[in-house]
């Protein structure tokens, strides 16, 4: 596979990886059905209400796929290392809210008083944090590759680079602007 390619690659994990932990944020996780005592519809938690870290480390991931385009040499492995650790936090962050021992005490704190009475209410998680599991996964494997093979990768011409000095040319014809004569006669 070519160096473009690879970072192409690499590239679209990551921002694949972190649109998709960002979209699923925003669905439904927990569903939390008030005791049967109680007339409540049930409550509705998103991943954003469970964990507000979620969606925060799904943008981190696309302003860092934008990272591994703009910098070059070991700027673009840091950026590399920032994609790799914030899947890795974004999937913790995920199976704590959804899935963790304390799932059901998250949820009931994050419904506060919609739910009525908390004892005897129960949780039932949603397919979107496996969703979202699956987003940091891609953005893993982008950020692992762009770790270790960015050192093959081209970066941006440096025909993008502001220029060292301007010419002399170019600051004479600055100077003659200043004091009122046309550089062009």
């Amino acid at each position: 596979m070519s160096a473009a390619r690879e970072r192409a690659t690499a590239v679209l994990l990551i921002a694949l990886g972190g649109l998709v932990v960002l979209v699923a944020a925003g669905r439904t996780w927990v569903r939390l059905r008030p005791a049967a005592a109680v007339a409540l519809p049930p409550v509705r938690l998103s991943g954003r209400a469970l964990s507000a870290g979620v969606p925060a480390l799904g943008l981190l991931l696309l302003a860092a796929a934008a990272g591994v385009l703009a910098v070059r040499g070991p700027a673009r492995r840091a950026v590399g290392a920032v994609a790799v650790l914030a899947a890795l936090l974004a999937a913790e962050l995920t199976v704590a809210a959804a899935y963790g021992p304390h799932r059901r005490a998250t949820a009931v704190s994050a419904a506060g008083d919609r739910l009525g009475s908390p004892t005897g209410a129960t949780a039932a998680t949603s397919g979107w944090p496996a969703v979202a599991l699956a987003g940091a996964a891609l953005a893993l494997a982008g950020g692992a590759w762009a770790l270790a093979r960015s050192g093959r990768w081209s970066s941006l011409g440096r025909r993008y680079d502001s220029p060292a000095r301007p010419s002399g040319q170019d600051v004479d014809a600055w100077q003659a602007l200043s004091r009122g004569d046309d550089p062009t006669l």
